[in-house]
């Protein structure tokens, strides 16, 4: 509602909408029919928006009702009004090819090959005039989404704070990575089954990307061989040493990709956890149309990449 001039009276969207009206037919039992208003409404209508402006706006002249000056004066302020309000509450289609955004993810380097990098064509035939902006992973996620220094961020967390939302992008497992001829192979098919008292026979490497202490949890209560800031730096590691490294499954399908390595992958203890990478954003952000589309874009395309890779708890589908 609009506050009038005089006497604090009040002028609604549909009073603006009802002076527009009868400014272009002219009659007012047109306009009542137009807006499905009984003449009576319509005569009490009009009477309010008189007493709002001060002024006859309409005045008879045989069967029409003329616009006074002052309601001529109106008409434009009006339109613009009512135009402007219609947008706000009905905002207009998104027209993806001509938007000129910049989506700020926040991923470890991982993130960026395993969930990102499928969505990247999708993207940019859709919004050729976009971009990804891509910031590593570090201990302030939360806060910089807060911020709105970001817009998303592909982060392992399910308890955040109740500012925060995160979608599950899929259920998958963990592996661990060895050099072909580790010691570990032989010993592990010999047993027949993996178990930490196995593996813990060797030292592990410890991904930190850019989180404090972010490696230790998955390998805690293990024997560190070496601590790397970047996923895709293990496989030189691994490559060159008996280090194990208990990782995502397709990020470990990605390093046997790599023709220049040769790597077994080797199932997890039965009691390890699995992985299941989300996207997160925070409630400023949660609206916004163009990130909804970027979202939907992004998690349909990680899924369908892990899909294709055979990585996918299908049980949890």
């Amino acid at each position: 509602m609009i506050k009038g001039e005089k006497n604090n009276i009040d002028l609604s969207f549909e009073d603006m909408q009802f002076l527009l009206a009868l400014y272009e037919t002219q009659s007012l039992t047109q306009t009542a029919g137009d807006m499905r208003l009984s003449m009576g409404a319509a005569s009490r209508r009009l009477s309010h928006v008189r007493e709002v402006f001060g002024d006859e706006l309409f005045v008879r002249s045989g069967l029409s009702m003329l616009p006074t000056s002052r309601m001529r004066e109106l008409r434009d302020r009006l339109a613009e009004l009512v135009d402007q309000t219609r947008r706000l509450l009905n905002p207009e289609p998104l027209e993806l090819h001509e938007m000129n955004r910049v989506v700020r993810f926040i991923s470890a380097d991982n993130g960026i090959a395993t969930l990102l990098s499928a969505a990247v064509e999708r993207f940019y035939n859709a919004v050729p005039n976009s971009r990804f902006a891509i910031e590593p992973l570090d201990v302030r996620v939360l806060e910089r989404l807060r911020a709105n220094e970001a817009d998303m961020a592909f982060f392992p967390a399910t308890e955040l704070p109740p500012d925060f939302h995160s979608l599950r992008i899929y259920r998958s497992k963990k592996g661990i990575l060895v050099r072909d001829g580790h010691p570990v192979i032989e010993a592990y098919e010999k047993a027949g089954v993996m178990t930490w008292e196995l593996l813990n026979r060797w030292p592990a490497v410890c991904v930190t990307a850019g989180m404090k202490d972010g490696g230790a949890k998955s390998v805690e209560g293990r024997r560190v061989g070496v601590v790397l800031p970047y996923f895709l730096t293990v496989p030189y590691v691994v490559a060159r040493t008996d280090f194990t490294f208990e990782g995502p499954l397709i990020t470990l399908r990605r390093f046997m990709m790599d023709s220049q390595f040769q790597f077994r992958i080797l199932p997890m203890p039965e009691e390890s956890g699995p992985f299941e990478p989300r996207l997160v954003w925070h409630h400023c952000s949660h609206t916004d149309p163009f990130l909804q589309w970027v979202r939907g874009l992004v998690v349909d395309a990680a899924r369908s990449e892990a899909r294709l890779l055979g990585v996918i708890d299908t049980s949890e589908e």
